[in-house]
């Protein structure tokens, strides 16, 4: 790494903790979208919406790994890649960072009053069983075509 990319090791968490608690998930979702435009090769920064998921978008394997990257050098962390298919969204991935990664606002749990948790059959099977241990997909795969038969007798 040059001495520019140096320099730069950090920014992203230094303009966020500069940046008043009220703001900084916008600030960091605003990041987070130029970073995926550029990596998507958008001419102009487009700000993508907090619902939108990553894979939607369009980002590939190769630009996820570029995506990674430039997230930990911009915030001087190291992140696992699976953190981008649990908070798949770009809200829950900023969600995670801020509380998680960075300690730079309110936990989930403390949040809980402030916004209903959302209901998980929302979320793709797939996204889901990426995540789970094998023994948790075979349950959830189970259940669900115990569901799917007695909806059948019905």
């Amino acid at each position: 790494m040059g001495l520019a990319g140096r320099q730069l090791r950090g920014e992203f968490r230094r303009q966020l903790i500069e940046t008043s608690k009220e703001n900084r998930r916008q600030v960091l979702l605003r990041q987070i979208s130029l970073l995926v435009t550029d990596l998507l090769g958008g001419e102009s920064p487009t700000v993508l919406t907090p619902d939108q998921r990553i894979f939607e978008l369009g980002v590939g394997s190769l630009q996820l790994v570029e995506l990674k990257s430039r997230l930990e050098a911009g915030f001087d962390v190291e992140l696992p890649v699976i953190l981008f298919f649990k908070y798949a969204a770009l809200g829950e991935l900023g969600d995670h960072l801020l509380t998680e990664v960075l300690g730079l606002a309110a936990r989930r749990d403390e949040r809980t009053q402030q916004r209903p948790s959302p209901d998980p059959r929302a979320v793709p099977l797939e996204e889901r069983l990426a995540v789970m241990s094998e023994q948790q997909a075979e349950a959830e795969l189970l259940r669900r075509i115990a569901s799917l038969e007695e909806d059948w007798r019905l």
